[in-house]
C-alpha cells in the first residue's frame, strides 16, 4: 500500500540488478498522478474519499508522518494533496 514501485523492485531483485528507491518527489509525483486520474475515472466524491486513504500511504515513514496522516483524513480536493505533497516535501529535504 502506497507503493507502486514494488513491482520494479521485485523485477530488480530477479534480474540480479541493485534496486534503488525513488525520492520523495518522484513518490509525491506518483501520488498526486495517482489520485488525479481516480478522480478523472471515477465518481469525484468517491475518489476523494478513497484519496484520503492512498495519501495517507505515502506519507509512512516521513518526517511529521502523524501530522501529514491527519491531513490526510481531511482531503476535500485535489488541492488539499498538493498542499500536504508540498508540506510532506518541506519536512522531508533530506529525502528529496
Amino acid at each position: 500500500m502506497g507503493n507502486p514501485f514494488v513491482f520494479e523492485e521485485i523485477n530488480a531483485y530477479f534480474e540480479g540488478r541493485e534496486y534503488v528507491k525513488p525520492n520523495l518527489e518522484t513518490r509525491l509525483s506518483v501520488c498526486q498522478n495517482q489520485i488525479e486520474l481516480m478522480h478523472k475515472y471515477k465518481d469525484p466524491r468517491n475518489a476523494i474519499l478513497e484519496a484520503r486513504k492512498h495519501t495517507a500511504w505515502y506519507m509512512q515513514g516521513l518526517n511529521g508522518a502523524a501530522a501529514l496522516r491527519r491531513m490526510c483524513g481531511e482531503i476535500n480536493s485535489l488541492a488539499d494533496i498538493e498542499i500536504i505533497c508540498e508540506k510532506a516535501l518541506e519536512q522531508n529535504p533530506d529525502l528529496c
